[in-house]
Parts: C-alpha cells; sequence; structure tokens
C-alpha cells in the first residue's frame, strides 16, 4: 500500500517522506514540516489517532 501511494505522489511530482511507526511519524514531520500526512489508524507503537492528538495538541 505504501510503496503504491508512494509512487503515485511522486509520479504528480510530490516529495514523498515514509515513517514506519507512529514515533518515526512525528520526529519526521518536525523535521520537514509536511503540507499533508496520511496517517494509518493501525501503526505500530503510536496509533495513527494517537499521532494525530499529539500533533494537533
Amino acid at each position: 500500500m505504501v510503496r503504491g501511494l508512494r509512487h503515485n505522489f511522486e509520479f504528480e511530482g510530490y516529495q514523498v517522506c515514509v515513517a514506519r511507526d507512529g514515533e518515526a511519524a512525528i520526529d519526521e514531520t518536525f523535521h520537514s514540516n509536511p503540507d499533508i500526512i496520511l496517517l494509518d489508524v493501525m501503526l505500530p507503537k503510536l496509533s495513527g489517532l494517537d499521532v494525530c492528538r499529539h500533533l494537533r495538541a
């Protein structure tokens, strides 16, 4: 799933960063300042919902 989404976004000219777990997603967000974030609810370590709550706080 990640490979397909990444390929499609990059094909359209977007820069894509991928994090494999919730903690990495939070770290990557603060380092790259993305315009959009796609999260999986079932991420390891922290769920996508927990990541979203953390970033919105």
